[in-house]
Order: structure tokens, then sequence, then C-alpha cells
């Protein structure tokens, strides 16, 4: 009886201990979570590259983080770190895991790549491999959320650039139009007074050949 009541004791301190850890667990996994949508949700106030880069930094901080985000998009090739432009070691290693796997990782270093974005970071807690799986999870959403954000950033600075050259379009044309009209003017003008010129010198001629009216 007496062994059978220290295993049950030991099986509910073991259920206790696992409901502890669980509910740990859950309340970390919240919290990581409520990090995640409120970087999410800075995207949305991002205009360009810049700021981007620096709401995608500040979300791997919100973890305890560290690394450097790369973003590219047509022409433009941004890398940054939190201390500002990326290092040339960083910027290489980027460049260089951008080209493998979505999600690459080796010791302490995970890089995470998408088309527009790629995220190296520095300082992964493999010691705790739960914690590690979650913030692996949850930074790949956190980048895929930004690539989706740099190709509205690039498609909004497309139509910009387009509607600017709509404008100097119309410019050039409302000038061309102006000009037209100002010549059309003057030439209807100058019509105006050559044939007033030319009214007064048919009478002075009528009237220098001393014509009668009937022979007018």
């Amino acid at each position: 009886h007496l062994l059978k009541m220290v295993s049950e004791r030991s099986s509910l301190k073991q259920q206790a201990d696992y409901a502890t850890s669980t509910a740990m667990t859950a309340m970390s996994s919240m919290g990581e979570m409520g990090a995640l949508l409120e970087s999410l949700k800075s995207f949305n106030a991002c205009t360009d590259f810049k700021s981007l880069a620096e709401a995608i930094l500040n979300g791997l901080a919100a973890y305890g983080l560290q690394g450097a985000v790369q973003i590219r998009s047509n022409d433009i090739k941004l890398t940054r770190n939190l201390q500002g432009d990326a290092s040339p070691l960083e910027t290489s290693v980027i460049n260089h895991m951008a080209e493998m796997d979505r999600i690459t990782q080796f010791k302490t270093n995970m890089s995470i790549s998408y088309p527009h974005v790629s995220l190296l970071v520095n300082n992964m807690p493999v010691s705790d491999a739960d914690r590690c799986g979650r913030l692996r999870d949850h930074l790949a959403i956190l980048i895929e959320g930004a690539n989706v954000r740099v190709q509205s950033i690039s498609d909004a600075i497309e139509s910009s650039r387009r509607g600017e050259a709509i404008q100097r379009a119309a410019a050039r044309i409302s000038g061309a139009l102006n000009e037209v009209d100002a010549d059309q003017r003057k030439s209807l003008m100058d019509q105006r007074i050559a044939f007033s010129n030319l009214t007064d010198q048919m009478e002075n001629a009528l009237t220098s050949v001393a014509l009668t009216e009937s022979q007018e």
C-alpha cells in the first residue's frame, strides 16, 4: 500500500510538473505570438524599405535575438542590422544563404529567405529546443509577411512613378496646347491686321483714280 501511494504521489508530481511546464510554454508562446502580431501590424505603417528593415529588426529584437536583414526589389538591395548598415561579412553571408533552402540553420546561426527578404539570426537559443522551434516558426511568418509588404511598397513606388510620368506628360501636352492656342490667336490677329491694311490700301487706291460710284 505504501509503495502504491509513493508511486501515485510520484505520478501526480510528474503530472503537476508537466502541467506547469505546459502552462509556462503556453504563456511563452502567447507572448511570442503577441510580439509577432505587433511586428506584422507595424509593417502596414512602413512606406519605404528602410523603415520596413527597421521594423523587421525590431521584431527580431522583441525575441531577444540579433541579426541582419536584406531587402531586395528590382535594382535595390538594402542590408541592415540594428546598428545601421550591415557589415560586409553579414552582407556576404546573407547573399550566400539566400541561395540556399528557405530555412537554413547551422549551430546558433539561422537564415530565412524569401524572394524579396532574407533574415540572418546570429544567436538562436539552440539549448532550448522547444523555444528554438517556436521562434523558427514565428520568424518564418514574420519574413513571409515582410516579403508581401516589400511587394506592396514596390507596387506603390512604381504606381507613383507612373503617376509622375503621366503628370509630366500632361504638363507637356498642356504647354504645347497653350503654345498652339497662342499661335492661333496671334495668327488670327495678324490676319485681321493684314485684312484691315489691305482694305485701307484698296480704299486709298480707289480714291486716287477718281472713279465714279458706278465705276467703283
